[in-house]
């Protein structure tokens, strides 16, 4: 999520001097932000706010400008570096045919394939449907991904992770392919064991960092699954995708079950249940 944050500075003429309550908050927010810069003189400003900005639309993260407080009273020449609406590029990014027909050749030759969605299946919600339906694969999505893919989905069968549900967690570890859309999911214990592994992401220096993959394929996922999904066979086998769909239900019945149980009314799934009932009727 893009955000632009202001950070208030100690007065320039103190900095370095172990002035009242002085931090370093470019150091504060080196490990939380994708940008960081002190803002100087007034004059650096709009072009700092505006490297920020740029920042945190293309890597959507956080940029931090800091800014001494005295520098909010000061006047700047705005002609020197005129304002003007900072947009997200449009690119098509995906990777080479090479790299395609052999993402293809995994999937077919797999019998029990799942789909892993993070929150870069943002705005790709159909083309990951569609390929779900050709592979007959469940979608397992991780905590990110959730607003994005859960809706209106056939093939979904819970959230996986720490929070994540048991038909989750059965649907990758009993796969022998898992594609990987757009997810830096960490943690290593809900992995496939002996699964062939094709990830899918935007920034490369995620691909293969969680679990070892077969293939890594640079690019946005709706990009991907667009070039993707021709190559792609039909598969007539769903024993996987049933076996999944059925646990998911069980498992949703028995968290159905907990929310009703009228014990304990500060049960958390209880509570969480009797707040989205109402919404759900609207």
């Amino acid at each position: 999520m893009p955000v632009l944050a202001i950070a208030a500075h100690i007065p320039r003429t103190e900095i370095g001097s172990e002035y009242f309550q002085e931090t370093h908050p470019q150091d504060l927010f080196r490990e939380c932000s994708v940008y960081r810069e002190l803002v100087s003189t007034a004059e650096m400003l709009p072009r700092i706010l505006e490297m920020a900005m740029r920042a945190a639309i293309e890597e959507r993260g956080v940029a931090v400008v800091v800014i001494p407080g005295e520098l909010f009273l000061q006047k700047a020449d705005a002609s020197a570096w005129p304002a003007r609406p900072v947009e997200p590029t449009r690119s098509v990014i995906r990777p080479d045919e090479a790299s395609l027909q052999r993402a293809a050749a995994i999937l077919n030759d797999a019998n029990a394939v799942t789909i892993l969605a993070g929150a870069g299946v943002e705005g790709s919600h159909d083309a990951v449907i569609a390929a779900a339906s050709t592979l007959h694969a469940p979608i397992v999505h991780a905590l990110r991904g959730k607003e994005f893919i859960e809706y209106d989905n056939p093939f979904d069968v819970g959230m996986t992770g720490l929070l994540g549900f048991a038909s989750g967690y059965k649907a990758i570890k009993e796969s022998d392919a898992l594609l990987m859309l757009g997810t830096d999911f960490p943690y290593q214990q809900f992995y496939p064991d002996n699964a062939k592994i094709v990830q899918v992401d935007i920034r490369g220096r995620n691909l293969g960092r969680r679990a070892p993959i077969d293939l890594g394929l640079l690019g946005t996922v709706g990009d991907t699954l667009a070039a993707l999904q021709p190559l792609l066979h039909q598969k007539t086998q769903r024993e996987h995708l049933d076996r999944s769909l059925n646990h998911y239900r069980k498992t949703r019945k028995r968290l159905d079950e907990l929310a009703v149980n009228d014990r304990d009314r500060t049960d958390p799934t209880g509570i969480r249940c009797r707040i989205c009932e109402p919404v759900g009727r609207r």
